[in-house]
């Protein structure tokens, strides 16, 4: 059974709950992540998610989205996703901000306190997961916020987008 750390609008760790009991109903705000990829020709990396995905399957989404592990940082969760889920090994992210959001989809839902993370990467060192991820993309700035505007990325892309986290 996966775990998310339960926690409130001061980020105090509350203790672990089930991933699907923090996600049904109105859910249990809980830690998560979102790591924006650039590449160093200045794009940007969205994720489609997979087609397993409990939430939002097969919608673009900022590169990585994730829960920190018990016992983890919100760094080395960013990280170790990295990792697993695109193959990449960086030795440094930025934290770019926190928000925290709640929105529905049927009879689940996110309700996140969520920090924010740039990685900047070599387009070819990328090797998605395809476990996680359907297929990926290179956006430029302006067709992130056309593809906001079309509704076609996860609720929590929106967020960071339309909040400025773009650079």
């Amino acid at each position: 059974m996966a775990l998310v750390i339960k926690t409130n609008l001061q980020d105090e760790d509350l203790g672990a709950v089930s991933r699907e009991e923090a996600h049904r109903g109105n859910g249990i705000l809980h830690r998560a992540i979102v790591v924006i990829v650039k590449t160093k020709e200045g794009k940007y990396l969205l994720a489609a998610r997979c087609n397993k995905k409990q939430l939002w399957p097969e919608t673009f989404d900022l590169s990585i989205a994730t829960h920190p592990k018990n016992n983890e940082s919100y760094e080395e969760s960013a990280k170790r996703r990295l990792s697993e889920e695109l193959g990449l090994n960086v030795n440094q992210v930025k934290s770019l901000g926190v928000f925290s959001y709640f929105v529905k989809q049927g009879e689940n839902c996110e309700n996140e306190f969520c920090r924010v993370f740039l990685a900047e990467v070599d387009e070819n060192s990328i090797n998605f997961n395809p476990e996680e991820i359907s297929h990926i993309v290179f956006c430029d700035k302006n067709e992130i916020l056309r593809l906001c505007s079309e509704g076609k990325l996860t609720p929590w892309a929106n967020l960071v987008i339309l909040g400025g986290y773009l650079d």
